[in-house]
């Protein structure tokens, strides 16, 4: 009896990653133009200071744009959302 009630919970469990999985992939992520502006300079190495040198804004503001993407990509930091948003095609 439990090697069944096992099946079916680990069955269970399959199945609810394989929708979450989907979800995720199909899942649609929207950044701000300045954001996708802000993610291609981390992407090219520059610091929050030189990007907000680059583009006249504080560099709170920066660190705001990273912070708001990062939440947006559901990633766990700035090299996971570089990593995801080339991947995805989202950077230019």
């Amino acid at each position: 009896m439990r090697q069944w009630q096992f099946a079916e919970t680990n069955a269970y469990y399959e199945e609810l990653e394989e929708i979450i999985m989907y979800r995720f992939a199909t899942e649609t992520v929207q950044l701000t133009d300045r954001e996708t502006e802000v993610l291609g300079f981390i992407a090219l190495g520059l610091s929050a200071k030189e990007v907000a040198l680059k583009l006249s804004i504080s560099p709170c503001t920066v660190e705001r744009h990273i912070e708001n993407a990062r939440l947006k990509t559901r990633t766990r930091n700035r090299t996971h959302m570089i990593a995801y948003t080339l991947r995805r095609g989202m950077l230019p």
